[in-house]
């Protein structure tokens, strides 16, 4: 994986159009949506709740995305769903390429939950406009050295991936005149942030500290967007 080469990246609001695994139809069984930061750190959150069962989710990650070469990225798995506390998820690099239509064709190898297997697949996504001054805020929780959970807002958008002690949260919501939630997995035990401002951050005073001293959220990143 490359090292943060310094950059500021443009942040950004992913919806993933469809997936096919080779042999397979492409097609789109959840409301995948993913924020990035962009800025200095790059990180960025996925979750994907199931469309016929919100409460249910096929995969909740984030981590910090990097650019490598030739079109690939290579996403950091911080905190995953999939993965036990301590243990270590599999690569996750893709190629992509802008597609006629605007839209971004992703390919590569992943585990394929239907097979067990590791195989090549194609995810479609659809990016949304960031208008000229977007807010956007990440934040970490922070347990020692180790990494707990992330929140990223994008505008009117807000997702957030935690390790619980219970498991792996995740919950995604929206700004209007007030945060709504319009999606959620797992119990929060109450590490979630608090959304009570329209800027993410302002509420974070109000969690400085979950369960014991040593677990905090981190302001990571906090700009206005302008190209």
């Amino acid at each position: 994986m490359a090292a943060n080469d310094g950059r500021l990246r443009s942040p950004s609001v992913s919806r993933r159009i469809s997936i096919r695994f080779l042999h397979n139809e492409p097609s789109e069984s959840t409301s995948t949506l993913v924020l990035n930061a962009g800025g200095a750190t790059n990180l960025y959150t996925d979750f994907r709740p199931f469309l016929d069962n919100p409460a249910n989710c096929d995969w909740a990650f984030a981590g910090q995305k990097e650019y490598i070469s030739d079109g690939r990225c290579a996403f950091s798995h911080l905190v995953d769903n999939r993965v036990d506390k301590g243990g270590d998820a599999a690569p996750d690099v893709g190629l992509w390429k802008v597609l006629a239509n605007g839209d971004l064709l992703e390919t590569g190898e992943m585990p394929n939950p239907a097979s067990g297997r590791v195989e090549k697949y194609q995810e479609v996504w659809r990016e949304e406009d960031i208008v000229p001054g977007t807010n956007v805020v990440a934040l970490k929780l922070m347990d020692g050295d180790t990494v707990r959970g992330v929140c990223i807002q994008v505008g009117d958008w807000a997702q957030e991936v935690v390790r619980t002690e219970y498991g792996v949260c995740a919950r995604r919501s929206h700004f209007a005149e007030s945060w709504r939630v319009v999606a959620s997995h797992g119990p929060d035990s109450g590490m979630l942030m608090p959304l009570t401002g329209e800027l993410i951050h302002d509420t974070s005073t109000y969690l400085s500290r979950v369960n014991n001293e040593r677990v905090n959220w981190v302001v990571a990143e906090n700009y206005t967007w302008n190209p």
